[in-house]
């Protein structure tokens, strides 16, 4: 343990940005998290839109190009169960990290007033 003429403020400041970095830290790292599983499902829903297109072209050709343009539900509804859990649960895990980096955030305000 640290003693110093201030009373150890200077160790504690040093803690409380230490303990900040690490949360931006995770929030940041389930960013990523999110962006993988985000184009891992882009490539997946492309690659199965390929595939209808060309049985589609089979079937009926000249379809209209609008037709064929999908949107993000359409993208979404076309995954794997296993992939949209997936999708989900990298959205709220930085939700929730960011939520808890915030509210920390607020209280070290709010004590800091109170004090």
């Amino acid at each position: 343990r640290l003693k110093a003429k201030d009373g150890g403020s200077r160790v504690r400041k040093y803690k409380v940005s230490g303990h900040k970095l690490v949360k931006k830290y995770q929030v940041m790292e389930a960013g990523v998290k999110l962006l993988r599983a985000t184009n891992s499902a882009q490539k997946l829903s492309k690659k199965e839109s390929k595939r209808s297109r060309k049985e589609s072209k089979d079937s009926a050709q000249g379809k209209d190009k609008a037709a064929e343009e999908t949107d993000v539900e359409d993208m979404l509804g076309k995954l794997p169960k296993e992939k949209q859990e997936e999708l989900a649960g990298a959205q709220v895990d930085v939700m929730w990290r960011i939520s808890v980096l915030d509210i920390e955030d607020t209280l070290r305000h709010v004590c800091w007033r109170v004090c």
